[in-house]
C-alpha cells in the first residue's frame, strides 16, 4: 500500500500571501507537485508486468477524468506503456434502471445502477484475451447506444477504468488480484482560519462542481446544491468504504485553487436564496472563498487539473 498518512492542512493567511506574492510561480509549484505524483505513480504500475488493469477511483469532482488521462500519458511517455481510458460511466443501465430511494425516486449513484455483469465480463476478457466490446452511453437519451465499440489491446498494454465506483468490491470481487492496480483520489486538504475549521476537503470538490456544473451542463447553483446530498450520501455507501483497500493515493488539492475559482463560484454562490437545499453551506461558502485573492486562470499550464473544472474562454 502506499497510501497517504494524513490529511494536508493549510492556514487562509499563509495560502493569501502565496497567491499574491507570486501568483505564477505559485501556480507551477502546485501543478509540479501533482504531477509528479502521477509519474511517480505510473513508474511503479509500469515495473510490474502482471498490472493489466488499473481501477482510479474518486468522489464526485476530485479529478478523475484529468487524472486518468495525465496517467495514460505519463505511463507513455516516462515508461513506454500505452494504455487506454474508459470511464464507467458507459455501463449505466439508463434511465429508470436502478435502485429506489425511500422517496420514490431513483439512486443513480448507487453501484446497482451500472451493467455490473457486462462490466465484469469486459474487464475479464481484457485479462484474458485483450480485447472486448465495450458499451458507450448515450447521456442525451440516457441509453446505451444499440452499438459497443471494440477493443484490441497490443501485448503489454494496460487499461485505465475511472469512475466513483472502480473500487467497489461487488464489480472487483471476481478478478484476480495479481492483475490489478487500484488508486484513489480526492481533494484531500483542509483550510484552516487560526484554529478555525474553514474549507474541508469535501466543500472543495463542491466548490470544483459548482463552477463546472454552470459552464458545462448550464446548471444553476440551485441545482448542484440539490444534487449534493444524493451525490455525499452515494459518496458515504458506494465509495469511503472502500478508499483504504488501494494502492495508490493521490490528492487532486491546488493550494491556488480558491483564488482561480473565486470569479466564477462567487457569482453563483450569491444566487442562493436562504430557504433553498443546503443554502446554509452556499452562505458559509461565500464568506469563506470571498476572503481568497483572485489569481488568473491564464497562469494554469494547458495540462492543469483545474482545466476540468473551468473555461478560460468563458470568462
Amino acid at each position: 500500500m502506499n497510501n497517504t498518512p494524513s490529511i494536508p492542512h493549510f492556514q487562509l493567511a499563509d495560502l493569501c500571501y502565496k497567491m499574491e506574492r507570486d501568483p505564477a510561480g505559485f501556480v507551477m509549484e502546485c501543478h509540479n507537485r501533482y504531477h509528479a505524483q502521477i509519474r511517480q505513480t505510473a513508474a511503479a504500475i509500469a515495473a510490474d508486468p502482471n498490472h493489466k488493469i488499473i481501477m482510479l477511483a474518486g468522489p464526485s469532482s476530485a479529478g478523475k477524468t484529468t487524472t486518468a488521462n495525465l496517467l495514460r500519458s505519463y505511463l507513455a511517455a516516462d515508461c513506454g506503456v500505452q494504455s487506454l481510458v474508459i470511464s464507467l460511466d458507459d455501463f449505466y443501465l439508463g434511465k429508470g434502471q436502478a435502485p429506489l430511494l425511500p422517496d420514490g425516486s431513483y439512486d443513480y449513484e448507487s453501484v446497482h445502477a451500472l451493467n455490473i455483469p457486462l462490466l465484469q465480463e469486459c474487464m475479464l476478457q481484457l485479462i484474458t484475451n485483450g480485447a472486448c466490446r465495450i458499451p458507450q452511453f448515450n447521456f442525451a437519451v440516457s441509453a446505451p447506444e444499440k452499438e459497443r465499440v471494440p477493443i484490441q489491446l497490443a501485448p503489454g498494454d494496460l487499461i485505465i477504468f475511472e469512475g466513483i465506483h472502480a473500487l467497489n468490491s461487488l464489480i472487483l470481487d471476481c478478478l484476480p488480484r495479481e492483475n490489478l492496480t487500484t488508486i484513489y483520489i480526492d481533494a484531500q486538504t483542509t483550510v484552516y482560519d487560526g484554529a478555525k475549521l474553514m474549507i474541508p476537503p469535501r466543500e472543495i470538490r463542491l466548490a470544483r462542481r459548482m463552477v463546472r456544473d454552470s459552464i458545462y451542463r448550464n446548471a444553476d447553483a440551485q441545482r448542484t446544491l440539490r444534487l449534493w446530498t444524493a451525490v455525499v450520501r452515494g459518496e458515504d455507501k458506494y465509495l469511503f468504504p472502500f478508499k483504504d483497500t488501494v494502492d495508490y493515493k493521490l490528492n487532486t488539492f491546488h493550494e491556488f485553487e480558491p483564488g482561480i475559482l473565486k470569479p466564477w463560484l462567487i457569482p453563483l454562490l450569491k444566487t442562493v436564496r436562504p430557504g433553498e437545499n443546503n443554502a446554509i453551506l452556499a452562505a458559509n461558502m461565500l464568506e469563506d472563498y470571498d476572503r481568497f485573492p483572485v489569481v488568473s486562470p491564464k497562469l494554469l499550464p494547458p495540462n492543469c487539473l483545474l482545466h476540468e473544472f473551468i473555461d478560460t474562454q468563458r470568462m
